[in-house]
């Protein structure tokens, strides 16, 4: 008890501080009475009205009869300078409903007092009436208790909203001041009526319940009772003990409260959606459906029955007019948020909205939350989005924030519903600004991340995007995920953007660990920088090294492997840790039905292209292969791609290209080849010496002549090699004669200087006696690193530096050479190797006798 009285006195001391008159020298104070007298001789006629409010002590005070703050608060307050008592919630709730007039102080009764109290005289009658609710309150009755707490929460409400205005009336300022302790809410007030409260919390029933949450989620403030319990913990125990009491209204108002104080209370919310969805949603107004479904999404809680009540009911509506614009949009934005789908809702919903005349009454947030929970659950209705994409491509984008807009393109890129029109006004605007310093990194990630996914290239605004990333201090508040979209954008659009992509780089590379990184959004990174042609050893090394120390891969998908390989070899980034990895992850695997033909194709390309030997993950690949029962899954490039990797890897399979021969055989024709496919298709049964004379025929050669402007230097001299193994070595019909002179041209006539090492061992060839013939060209057009005549026999010498080998094995390439110059220009050949040569150090004698033995075993 002493507690309590000391907390009244604290509180009466404090308002007596608020409402303190500030008189100056020459204004004394204004006295009660006289203009009060007044107003109470105007009001007496209306003591017989029907809303007359009676206090404790039976005195009538028809508060509802006041229709200004003036008149209400003069009568009260002189009631209480002559003893007299009055019915306090009654008045705070008249003074709510006042207060939310946009000018409180009109409609007086007292013609000649048009304008509102000064605020001393409104300090003294506010303070009268307050201090009087805070004397009383105890003996208030739970439904009493509720409209005062309420009541005063909406007119503090009001008072924190007008402090943002240009006018503040007088009535708002005294409020304020007493509401309000500076710029936060009068916990010491508001905490005290809370504890008030919470010892009748018994006797409240499940409206008394509801106002009272309601109340204290207006203010934003959940009163800390004692060390374990709030007054919205309390409040949600109580509901629940009385929740077939709720109606509808009390049901939006609980939940409502709880959901935008951000406090979880499942059992609660378990509790009354099921009454929801036992009720009739006839008596549910539909503000109140749009608050019940808003505040369990926002809460994150899941209750299938609930939402289907609602999804139905509405979905069997005559109409949808009755609902705003806002609480459509939060209805369907709770549906996408639960990740619940009710198709006839939001068919329903589609169809009423493409059916306005005008969008004029939507916000900006409530059409792109509308896109977003579409497309968030997968329903694409055109017809919605061409009318919000007419009125935003037709409108004015100012009053769109940041995330409407990057909400709105993310919308329909995930639906891929392309608006060309719409991407170009969003994208001028955007560009158009002096600053995008109001989008924060999810806004830009999601915006060029949309534009590359509906495949528009906007320039100007990707160089805006891309210069105020640039200018960043740092990239801290960037997730990973922002990062990685933002790159991907970039390469998947072919915008070149350097600065951007060694910033990202840099900050990646220096981070402490890469664990708040998941697997996509790494392989997205580094297939962004291959495929933009933008290297960054940092990065590469910093991503394969966090890859290759996971205990395992199995967050990672087959995509998402097939591109952190591919990218590793289009960069020409070696990693031998990483590709282990990865090879040993799929060796491992019980199956490999998750991979599709593409991505087997260019896990298998990247092996053979970084020359990383994994001869188990190339046997598993051709074992899949080899068992389909047929390729027609399999594009041309992945056929390609797939028999030149065995090839280049040195692991041909006879078996498997015979099957890739059979299926392109049974094409019409081979115009889905490219010519780089056609050259790797030609040179990779070459390198393999697989016959394949269902694919080199006349059509092969048709198709090798339509093309022969496209082929590259390098698919040129494929295709020379391929010649030489159809027509010298197979004695097969080969190129034409103009193709195969153009081919052998490009095959020969690069001029190459002779490295150290070559200059070397022809240096000791020449200390033995021999004169050996630097570059020699053979007849069928490949050159030798030196010739010698030894005893009578030419024989070829090949000084084989590390790219002649992987892991000490010639590659293809130089065994092709090997065997098509033994064959066709019946030269015999000995290589000599790196390893062994640098094994000798300085040492001529030993050299000279090296290169001895070495010619020795190839005499006759």
């Amino acid at each position: 008890m002493l507690q309590r009285r000391s907390l009244l006195w604290l509180l009466l001391g404090t308002a007596a501080r608020a409402f303190q008159p500030q008189h100056s020298s020459n204004s004394p104070p204004r006295q009660m009475g006289g203009a009060g007298l007044f107003i109470r001789s105007v009001k007496s006629s209306r003591l017989a009205s029907a809303d007359r409010s009676r206090d404790r002590k039976g005195q009538f005070f028809p508060a509802s009869d006041y229709d200004s703050i003036n008149d209400l608060l003069e009568a009260a307050a002189d009631v209480l300078s002559s003893g007299g008592s009055l019915p306090t919630a009654s008045i705070w709730s008249r003074l709510a409903r006042l207060m939310s007039q946009r000018q409180p102080y009109q409609k007086l009764s007292n013609p000649t007092s048009q304008k509102e109290q000064t605020v001393d005289t409104l300090k003294l009658q506010v303070g009268a009436i307050f201090k009087h609710t805070i004397k009383s309150f105890d003996a208030a009755r739970p439904k009493e208790m509720t409209t005062i707490i309420l009541s005063m929460a909406k007119i503090a409400v009001n008072a924190l909203k007008s402090r943002k205005q240009r006018r503040v009336s007088n009535f708002q300022k005294v409020f304020g001041n007493l509401f309000f302790d500076g710029q936060n809410i009068n916990e010491v007030l508001f905490r005290h009526l809370a504890i008030r409260a919470n010892d009748s919390l018994p006797h409240f029933n499940a409206r008394e319940l509801s106002n009272l949450a309601y109340a204290y989620a207006l203010l934003g403030y959940d009163p800390i009772l004692d060390e374990d319990h709030t007054l919205l913990e309390n409040i949600a125990d109580a509901s629940i003990i009385c929740g077939e009491q709720f109606n509808a209204q009390d049901v939006s108002n609980m939940v409502w409260a709880f959901a935008t104080l951000k406090i979880p209370q499942p059992k609660l919310f378990q509790s009354l959606g099921d009454v929801v969805s036992l009720a009739d949603l006839e008596t549910f107004q539909p503000q109140a459906i749009a608050n019940t479904v808003w505040a369990f999404a926002t809460l994150d809680v899941q209750h299938d029955g609930l939402f289907m009540k609602v999804g139905d009911h509405m979905s069997e509506m005559n109409s949808l007019r009755a609902f705003y614009p806002q609480a459509l949009s939060n209805i369907v934005w709770a549906y996408a948020t639960t990740d619940i789908k009710h198709s006839g809702l939001f068919e329903k919903v589609g169809n009423h909205v493409s059916q306005l005349d005008s969008l004029q009454s939507f916000e900006p947030q409530a059409l792109s939350n509308t896109l977003w929970a579409y497309a968030s659950l997968g329903y694409s209705h055109s017809k919605l989005f061409n009318k919000i994409g007419d009125h935003i491509a037709l409108g004015n984008l100012k009053s769109f924030k940041p995330q409407d807009i990057s909400n709105t393109l993310w919308a329909y890129a995930t639906l891929n519903l392309k608006r060309p029109d719409l991407l170009e006004k969003v994208g001028d605007h955007i560009s158009g600004l002096d600053s995008l310093k109001a989008f924060n990194p999810q806004a830009l990630s999601n915006t060029v991340w949309a534009y590359a996914t509906l495949d528009h290239t906007h320039a100007a605004l990707f160089r805006k995007v891309g210069e105020t990333i640039d200018q960043l201090n740092d990239l801290n508040l960037f997730k990973p995920q922002d990062m990685s979209n933002i790159v991907w954008a970039h390469a998947t659009l072919g915008v070149t953007s350097t600065r951007l992509f060694v910033k990202v780089g840099d900050y990646i590379s220096h981070l402490d660990d890469l664990q708040s990184f998941k697997p996509q959004e790494l392989a997205n990174i580094v297939w962004a920088y291959a495929t933009s042609g933008v290297q960054h050893s940092g990065l590469f090394n910093k991503v394969g090294d966090h890859i290759a120390s996971l205990a395992d891969l199995r967050s990672f998908n087959a995509q998402a492997l097939a591109n952190v390989a591919w990218a590793y070899a289009t960069s020409s980034t070696i990693h031998a840790r990483l590709f282990d990895k990865i090879g040993d992850h799929i060796v491992n695997l019980d199956d490999l039905k998750s991979f599709k033909p593409q991505t087997l194709s260019n896990i298998v390309w990247a092996y053979a292209t970084n020359e990383v030997q994994h001869h188990v993950l190339f046997e598993k690949v051709r074992n899949l292969i080899v068992g389909y029962d047929d390729l027609g899954s399999f594009n041309a490039q992945a056929l390609a791609n797939i028999v030149w990797a065995y090839s280049n890897a040195n692991v041909p399979d006879l078996i498997m290209f015979k099957k890739v021969e059979d299926y392109i055989a049974t094409l019409e024709d081979l115009g889905s080849f490219d010519s780089h496919a056609l050259a790797n298709i030609a040179w990779s049964y070459a390198v393999a010496n697989a016959d394949a004379p269902m694919i080199f025929n006349d059509n092969f050669t048709k198709e090798l002549l339509d093309r022969e402007q496209e082929f590259t230097i390098k698919e040129l001299r494929q295709l020379y090699q391929w010649h030489l193994w159809q027509a010298c070595e197979n004695q097969l019909p080969g190129l034409p004669k103009a193709l195969s002179r153009c081919c052998r041209q490009a095959f020969s006539g690069s001029n190459t200087k002779p490295s150290r090492f070559q200059s070397d061992v022809v240096s000791q060839l020449r200390s033995i006696n021999l004169s050996p013939v630097e570059e020699y060209l053979t007849a069928s057009g490949y050159s030798i690193d030196a010739l010698v005549d030894f005893d009578g026999t030419l024989i070829g010498i090949e000084v084989d530096g590390p790219s002649h080998f992987i892991h000490l094995q010639p590659t293809s390439r130089t065994l092709l050479k090997r065997r098509q110059i033994s064959t066709i220009d019946e030269i015999p050949l000995v290589s000599v190797p790196y390893w062994e040569w640098d094994a000798l150090g300085n040492d001529n004698p030993k050299k000279q006798q090296y290169l001895q033995c070495l010619l020795d075993s190839i005499k006759p």
